[in-house]
């Protein structure tokens, strides 16, 4: 069944969710269909529209980062490098431009912020797994495995070297040894 077809039967927004295998790789469309109740409103244009998302609107001014327009499941929104905007209103995801994006994006909090590195030190001399100091929400940090150690605040997170790191990591371990031997201590 072609998607013209599909829309000009007729069907309920529930059965457009049923039907998804019907038209596969247009799962978010059929789903922001389904909120744009009821589905005579969406006619083959608007439709066609759902389905080119995600689409870019253009470059933000204030950092030169590509405003993306899409739909999820909590539906419609915008995305601008670490900060995303809600539209509240779902037919205006037809007629958005780049302006309200942009005035929207302004006024949206940034999402949570995602580590990233700062350094990479290279390989653990025992292991050969990586060692990077990492910039995280509570400030520098090393990341060995599925170890962290924070850098104390007087030392440049730039500057470190391995041996450094690895007397921190060592300091971790053993703080982390520490706090299992006191629980075990404790429930007895």
């Amino acid at each position: 069944m072609t998607l013209t077809g599909f829309l000009s039967s007729g069907c309920s927004p529930k059965s457009l969710i049923i039907e998804e295998d019907i038209l596969p790789g247009l799962a978010s469309a059929i789903k922001v269909i389904a909120l744009l109740s009821p589905i005579k409103n969406i006619d083959l244009e608007k439709a066609q529209f759902l389905c080119s998302l995600p689409k870019s609107l253009g470059l933000n001014p204030d950092n030169q980062e590509e405003i993306t327009l899409n739909t999820g499941r909590f539906g419609p929104y915008l995305k601008c490098k670490n900060k995303s905007a809600r539209i509240e209103n779902i037919e205006e995801i037809f007629s958005i431009g780049l302006n309200r994006a942009i005035t929207l994006i302004a006024e949206a909090k940034p999402g949570r912020m995602s580590s990233s590195i700062i350094k990479d030190l290279g390989e653990h001399p025992e292991d050969k797994k990586p060692v990077r100091v990492m910039k995280g929400q509570y400030g520098p940090y090393i990341k060995y495995k599925s170890l962290n150690a924070t850098i104390p605040e007087e030392k440049d997170p730039t500057e470190l070297s391995m041996e450094e790191a690895l007397i921190l990591i060592e300091k971790r371990k053993e703080y982390d040894k520490n706090k299992k031997t006191k629980k075990k201590k404790k429930g007895k």
